[in-house]
């Protein structure tokens, strides 16, 4: 009789627990999560610049090239290492106008960083970073381990969306 009531009284304090935390846990995944983009809507988008990307600079280890506003065309991209835009074809500047526009409409797209074959398109913020990587799912940021704690999430085949931990 005992174990009955201890065990019902258990059943009642870890359901009470759930229905007070429930709501406060389902917040926070949400929350982690409003930053990502909605790579599905703009999938053609996203792989037409990253097979741009990685024609140009597949060989680089550790590069990044900026997302910038400056150039004569509009929007472009802008490798630091040359001081100069980077050529490229009309498409391909539609393709990062309608993500710069549509997909990354709460924080800005600032870089987009080069690893190998690993291409990530990360927010002015540095919390979050859509991931191209074909090798392996993303277990950091932006392809170097910085010691970040990190949340990743399937965006579609080789694509994932990564966020640093907020605890």
């Amino acid at each position: 009789m005992k174990k009955r009531i201890i065990l019902v009284s258990l059943v009642i304090m870890v359901a009470l627990l759930m229905y007070r935390w429930m709501p406060v846990l389902y917040v926070y995944y949400v929350n982690i999560w409003s930053e990502a983009v909605e790579y599905t809507t703009y999938k053609k988008e996203f792989n037409l610049v990253k097979d741009f990307i990685l024609t140009e600079y597949g060989d680089e280890e550790d590069k990044y090239v900026s997302v910038s506003l400056g150039d004569e065309k509009g929007i472009g991209l802008y490798d630091p290492d040359k001081n100069a835009f980077v050529k490229c074809e009309d498409e391909v500047r539609e393709a990062l106008r309608t993500i710069e526009n549509k997909a990354f409409m709460n924080n800005p797209l600032d870089v987009i960083r080069i690893r190998g074959n690993r291409v990530s398109f990360c927010i002015e913020n540095g919390h979050y970073a859509l991931v191209y990587s074909p090798d392996e799912k993303p277990t950091n940021m932006y392809g170097t381990d910085n010691g970040d704690d990190v949340l990743v999430k399937k965006a579609g085949k080789d694509w994932y969306h990564v966020v640093i931990n907020p605890h």
